[in-house]
């Protein structure tokens, strides 16, 4: 009742109050200033630690329910598959991931790939507004003035960019224009990917990964793709090798920048349309994937056995791989060669060039698993994924070393030579000498077919000697995976396969 002897309580909460203020002033000066310094001279990380916060925080919903998606599958296709989906859309890198996952339902569950397959063609798509702005910049002229027609919904959406359908000249033209900010993505994403890639190889169980070599490979040719210029040289370099085949169809580029590539529309559907598990993904949100498309036998067969062949032919005789061949980079028509139809290639910014030694591994794998011979196979893979090199005489395996041209021999990573024989037989791997003799003869012949392709080799290697880069190893290897995966998904488990 008296306020003279509240006073003094006042006085020191007042203080108390001013004191606590100015503390916490103070911190926040504190760590505003250094945030300040890091960004001035770091700038870098500190972009690097929001770009680690910002995939952690859309990562974070799918690892947290996980676990229930494991013990109920309506948890996992309602929840935690979507969640899936929109974390990886993302990223330009986890997007290239979960399309190449898609493809891979030997090594990941089916309702995992049938969930990450609309990534092949509808991946995250930027604003209308977007495209229009890179366009006008790229061509020096409005929309309207440069195009007969234009269509702002995409038509397609990628890991790099988006494709609209527009007029040109009075011909239809795709006009394929990269995401806003994917290079700069890229760059931090792939540099978070080493960090992790380095903790992996610093546990010794994993050290045979290499993790590290595998990111820089992915990450390379992925950043490499960004650039639309690099994609346009590599469509009239292809385009040319597949001029006399007329039921196999490439985009012609007709103008090419940084960011905005406009080419020839190729008619046709992607082949992800077609496989048997599209209608169990079709729903009234996604008519495009909703159409209930069928094909004959033959027409299946046609598919399988002429992708087959444009893949060989790119390998064995351009000495080239097409390192992104998913089911949304193949189109197919109907119309076209005897009713069979026709198959068009697209988006091709991750093509490379074969080394040598990665052109006669190749080869050697083929020829191996045509003889049946399993082991001489593995040893193609082991020299293949491991940089390995050389047709020589040296026995293959898992061992470092290297021979007089050959890799390095077996277990005990020797010198390459051929194995020490005791009574007829080869001691390491329990086979007569007329076998060993048949590998050397089936050796020397794959040195052969390696000379005999270099020709056609140097062709296309002198003209992606700009800018040309390394095949993507960890993507080469895993393409005869896919093109099995794509096998069995066209015909489905039940139908019978030509030998």
């Amino acid at each position: 009742k008296n306020p003279q002897a509240n006073e003094p309580r006042s006085v020191v909460l007042r203080s108390v109050v001013a004191m606590a203020s100015s503390r916490l002033l103070r911190r926040c000066a504190v760590i505003s200033l250094l945030l300040a310094l890091l960004l001035a001279c770091a700038p870098q990380t500190v972009l690097l630690l929001n770009r680690a916060l910002v995939l952690s925080l859309a990562l974070s919903p799918a690892v947290l329910l996980s676990p229930a998606a494991a013990a109920s599958s309506t948890i996992q296709q309602c929840l935690f598959l979507p969640a899936l989906r929109h974390a990886l859309g993302r990223s330009a890198a986890l997007t290239k991931w979960g399309q190449w996952a898609a493809t891979r339902p030997d090594l990941v569950p089916p309702s995992v790939c049938e969930a990450l397959s609309v990534l092949h063609a509808h991946a995250p798509a930027h604003a209308a507004a977007i495209s229009r702005a890179e366009v006008e910049a790229a061509t020096g002229a409005s929309i309207e003035d440069y195009f007969d027609a234009w269509e702002d919904e995409p038509l397609v959406s990628g890991s790099i960019g988006q494709v609209h359908l527009a007029r040109l000249n009075g011909s239809a033209v795709a006009v394929k224009v990269r995401h806003p900010r994917v290079g700069a993505e890229l760059e931090a994403d792939f540099r978070l990917l080493e960090l992790l890639a380095r903790a992996v190889d610093s546990v010794p169980g994993l050290r045979w990964l290499d993790a590290q070599s595998t990111v820089k490979q992915f990450g390379w040719a992925l950043q490499r793709q960004a650039s639309l210029e690099e994609e346009a040289r590599w469509l009239r370099l292809v385009g040319r090798n597949f001029e006399a085949w007329g039921d196999v169809l490439l985009p012609a580029p007709l103008s090419a920048s940084p960011s905005v590539l406009i080419e020839t529309l190729v008619p046709g559907a992607p082949i992800g349309e077609y496989i048997n598990f599209a209608a169990a993904t079709a729903s009234a949100h996604d008519p495009i994937r909703g159409r209930a498309r069928q094909l004959s036998v033959a027409q299946r067969h046609y598919i399988v056995q002429r992708g087959v062949d444009i893949y060989y032919k790119m390998l064995l005789a351009d000495n080239l791989m097409h390192a992104d061949l998913h089911p949304g980079n193949l189109l197919f028509s109907a119309d076209g060669r005897g009713g069979l139809g026709t198959i068009g290639m697209v988006d091709l910014g991750m093509t490379a060039v074969l080394t040598a030694s990665e052109q006669h591994n190749f080869i050697g794998f083929l020829q191996a698993v045509g003889e049946g011979d399993g082991r001489a196979a593995a040893r193609c893979v082991l020299r293949w994924a491991g940089g390995g090199g050389g047709s020589g005489s040296g026995g293959g395996g898992s061992g470092g070393g290297s021979g007089s041209g050959g890799s390095g021999g077996g277990s005990s990573g020797g010198s390459g030579r051929s194995p020490i024989k005791k009574g007829g037989y080869d001691q390491r791997g329990g086979r007569s000498s007329q076998q060993v003799a048949a590998d050397r003869t089936r050796r020397n012949s794959e040195a052969r077919a390696a000379k005999r392709a270099a020709a056609r080799a140097k062709e296309n290697a002198a003209t992606a000697a700009q800018g040309a880069q390394p095949a993507a190893t960890s993507s080469g290897a895993s393409a005869i995976g896919i093109l099995a995966g794509l096998h069995g998904r066209i015909f489905g488990s039940h139908e019978s396969v030509p030998k």
